[in-house]
């Protein structure tokens, strides 16, 4: 682990020529923690492969198995594009 994770961090980790540089993006003091950022990423996804979640998580998601919402149950194509539609809508 070489990097932790914050939301908005400036830093970049790259790898040049067999060497890691860590940029910071801003000027730090001494002993400050420098962050970078994984990416949109919902808290299961982060907790998966990174062990942590974020509280409040703007980027966080709720998967829906679109297969409870299949027709051989009763659902109408156009019933599942109004529950898609309104999941959507409802950023679900």
């Amino acid at each position: 682990d070489m990097c932790n994770h914050r939301a908005g961090a400036t830093a970049e980790l790259r790898v040049r020529g067999g060497y890691v540089e860590l940029l910071a993006g801003r000027a730090v003091t001494c002993g400050e923690e420098v962050c970078i950022n994984y990416g949109a990423k919902g808290n299961g996804e982060l907790l998966r492969y990174h062990g942590f979640v974020v509280p409040r998580n703007l980027a966080d998601v709720c998967p829906l198995p679109l297969a409870q919402l299949a027709p051989h149950q009763g659902v109408t194509p156009a019933q599942m594009r109004e529950r898609l539609a309104l999941a959507e809508k409802l950023r679900l």
